[in-house]
């Protein structure tokens, strides 16, 4: 049982892992590759996206 436990927590975290990647990656390319004026609606596009998947760890945009 105690086990199981551990490999949840473990999952919990590398998802955590990855979805902060993901993150970072999604923030690096609407920073870098939009141009200005499509930036904001992006923005609010991926921070949409992101309070939709209830993560309270991940970082705001």
């Amino acid at each position: 049982m105690l086990f199981l436990m551990y490999l949840l927590d473990l999952l919990k975290l590398s998802y955590l892992q990855i979805s902060l990647h993901i993150h970072n990656f999604l923030k690096l390319l609407v920073y870098r590759f939009l141009p200005n004026h499509h930036c904001h609606k992006h923005k609010m596009l991926l921070r949409m996206f992101f309070q939709h998947h209830h993560n309270p760890l991940l970082p705001p945009l």
